[in-house]
């Protein structure tokens, strides 16, 4: 046996091992973070891979968020970049291996590549991450040579992308079990907590704490609807800007707040700084001096009626994703029926107090009359 066919017995060796190794990361509960850093060191041993990134794509903004992997640490704020220029993206559309044989004369992709030729990188292949069940991203490694991927490689490193695509995926499983089971734990949290607050300032306070645990905001509130009046009596909830906008005796006519908008319309509505700009309000003119670019509005309805919104506010764009409004219509339904309690209760207590003042009236009346 010559000297060089034993040395390509000993690279493909360590090849399959590495490839037994990322089988073995599959059944293993790690984060996502997590994985990334211990695929991208098993790629060493695969092929050239000075530099690794893992791209999957966001359906909701369709862009490739880049996890990057340079040798040491994983760069855990991933980088976003539209599908179009991204050849993490153009992998991920065509399901199909794209090799840059030298980044240096590519003229595509100019904010990707700018970016490798910055790195000292010359050559780059991008794999897609494809299951069974879905197409989850791309898989890129970097090398400093020109031409470091070659048709060998390019018939190993589709099983690898494959193996990573299934840790991928049963990473992402995890995570999604692990935040069902913790949103399902807080509502129920949520449940307990609510239907036992009768008076409305200690509800306004528990639904408070709970809007901090679940999501970032910078502006919170509840506007209860007073039907007869047709306005909105805003109650401030604990977060940084709220006190600066909504005091208790804030009350406003229901056609000039964003609030009135989702409550006339009953359902759930998100303002983008511009949508704010169009509605004449100097209630809105001041949320946009306080800095807010977002602003989630969700109904509290009962089969009785409606009876206001929660609203959440971020001095953030797009700062309210699908998930979040999912969790947060649950949550307003429980707070529908908690401030539908509270009315009740309250009621019910003015009643009773009324009932018994005519009581001691009559009495007297009577002993006057004796």
């Amino acid at each position: 046996m010559s000297s060089d066919s034993h040395f390509d017995s000993d690279a493909d060796l360590r090849r399959y091992e590495a490839l037994l190794e990322m089988a073995d990361l599959m059944v293993h509960h790690r984060s996502l973070p997590e994985l990334f850093v211990e695929m991208a060191e098993r790629l060493r041993k695969v092929a050239a891979a000075e530099f690794a990134n893992f791209s999957l794509h966001d359906p909701i903004n369709n862009v490739m968020r880049l996890y990057i992997w340079e040798g040491k640490d994983l760069v855990t704020s991933p980088l976003e970049v539209p599908v179009a220029e991204s050849p993490a993206g153009w992998a991920w559309q065509n399901q199909q291996p794209l090799v840059v044989p030298d980044v240096e004369s590519d003229p595509r992709f100019p904010p990707v590549l700018s970016l490798l030729r910055k790195k000292g990188l010359r050559s780059y292949c991008w794999l897609p991450l494809t299951t069974a069940q879905k197409r989850l991203g791309a898989l890129g490694l970097g090398s400093s040579r020109a031409n470091a991927y070659g048709e060998k490689d390019l018939r190993l490193l589709p099983r690898v992308a494959d193996l990573v695509a299934m840790a991928v995926e049963n990473a992402l499983t995890r995570e999604a079990l692990q935040q069902e089971k913790e949103r399902l734990q807080m509502l129920l949290e949520v449940n307990t907590t609510l239907l036992t607050n009768r008076d409305l300032q200690k509800l306004f306070s528990a639904i408070s704490d709970f809007m901090h645990r679940m999501i970032r905001h910078d502006y919170a509130s509840v506007a209860v609807y007073n039907k007869a009046a047709h306005s909105l009596s805003l109650y401030p909830l604990d977060s940084p800007l709220t006190k600066g906008l909504a005091g208790l005796d804030t009350t406003l006519p229901v056609k000039e707040t964003p609030a009135g908008h989702a409550l006339l319309e009953r359902e759930t509505k998100i303002f983008t700084k511009e949508d704010l700009s169009g509605i004449q309000s100097s209630y809105v003119s001041q949320m946009l001096e306080q800095g807010i670019q977002s602003l989630c509005c969700i109904p509290l309805i009962t089969r009785k009626g409606e009876l206001g919104t929660l609203n959440l506010g971020s001095t953030q764009e797009n700062a309210f994703e699908f998930r979040d409004i999912g969790l947060l219509q649950q949550v307003a339904a429980q707070v529908a029926l908690a401030l539908d309690n509270a009315r009740a209760y309250r009621e019910i207590a003015e009643l009773t107090d009324k009932l018994a003042k005519e009581k001691l009236y009559l009495e007297d009346e009577i002993r006057s009359e004796l």
